[in-house]
C-alpha cells in the first residue's frame, strides 16, 4: 500500500501522497508520532520516511545478494577456466614432448590461447572463448 498508485506516487525518489494516501496513512502516522491528529505534512513526512527506510533496506539486501552471486560466479568461471587451460597445457606438452620433458615445457598464456582450438572439443572451445571475453 505504501507505493500504491491509489495512494500517491514516487517523484524524484520521494513518496508524495495524494488525498487518499494521506487518509490511509494518517492513523499510522498518529500512532508513530504519538499524537491524535497529525497534519497532512506530518503524515507525508511519516509515509516518506517509511518509504525511504524500505527502499534503503531493499537496496542493501539487493547489493548484498549481488555481491555474493558475483563472487560465486567469478569463482565458478575461474575454476572452469583453470580446468580448460590445464587441458590445453597438457595437450601442448604432449605435442611438444610426447615422452615427457618434466617442467621444462610450460606454455605461456598466449600459447594456451593460440592452441585452444586444437586441444579442446568444439563445446569446450566455445566455453573457453566465453571465459576470455
Amino acid at each position: 500500500a505504501l507505493t500504491s498508485m491509489a495512494n500517491g506516487a514516487v517523484t524524484g525518489g520521494t513518496l508524495v501522497l495524494n488525498a487518499n494516501g494521506l487518509s490511509v496513512f494518517r492513523q499510522a502516522a498518529a500512532a508513530a508520532l504519538n499524537i491524535s491528529t497529525p497534519t497532512d505534512a506530518q503524515v507525508q513526512t511519516y509515509a516518506n520516511a517509511q518509504y525511504q527506510g524500505f527502499t534503503q533496506s531493499i537496496q542493501t539486501y539487493g547489493n548484498t545478494q549481488y555481491q555474493a552471486n558475483a563472487a560465486q560466479a567469478q569463482t565458478y568461471a575461474n575454476t572452469q577456466y583453470q580446468a580448460l587451460a590445464q587441458t590445453i597445457r597438457d595437450y601442448i606438452r604432449n605435442q611438444n614432448c610426447p615422452f615427457g620433458c618434466g617442467n621444462q615445457n610450460n606454455p605461456t598464456d598466449a600459447q594456451i590461447a593460440q592452441r585452444a582450438d586444437e586441444a579442446l572439443s568444439a563445446s569446450e572451445y566455445t566455453a573457453f572463448q566465453a571465459l576470455l571475453s
